[in-house]
């Protein structure tokens, strides 16, 4: 259990440092803007009339741009690398994988769109609550019951319950 937290641990701090260098930044930026892009059609199919350009959501009255940390990279590596070191069969980790990052990422359109509305309909304040404290705890949540329910569908458990 040691050698999987740490190989966990050590994996996902190196792949958060390598993605804070600078050789790194237009790659996380397409990422962004692909945020950017897909959280303004879901605002659009809620009638927000919002506009994307690289990587902000424009609408009547506020924008949000889309900026390092928005990307949700951190949360996904620490679920790549928790499914990816645990003892199981590639085809349960791959099947994990394939369900678990498409999910966070979802979650991560949604926090963006809440974080939009937030800003254009409520004040400052609310918004910085939401952005900093709510929505981080809430990924984070998000991210451990994910990789838990993973867990529970692992063939080395037998005896838990999904």
């Amino acid at each position: 259990m040691l050698i999987y937290i740490g190989l966990v641990s050590f994996c996902s701090i190196v792949s958060i440092i390598f993605t804070n260098k600078e050789w790194f930044a237009p790659i996380s930026q397409k990422l962004l803007n692909a945020y950017a892009i897909v959280s303004s059609g879901v605002l659009n199919i809620f009638g927000q009339g919002t506009t994307s350009v690289n990587g902000t959501i424009s609408g009547s009255g506020f924008s949000i741009a889309i900026k390092e940390g928005c990307d949700a990279l951190a949360p996904m590596l620490l679920y790549f690398y928790s499914v990816l070191f645990f003892k199981a069969s590639w085809r349960h980790k791959l099947k994990g994988l394939g369900i678990g990052l498409p999910v966070l990422a979802v979650i991560n359109i949604i926090r963006i769109c809440t974080l939009f509305l937030v800003g254009k309909y409520g004040n400052d304040v609310i918004f910085d609550i939401m952005h900093v404290d709510v929505w981080q705890v809430l990924f984070i949540i998000f991210t451990l019951i994910i990789w838990v329910q993973w867990l529970k569908r692992t063939e080395l458990i037998p005896n838990v319950k999904a």
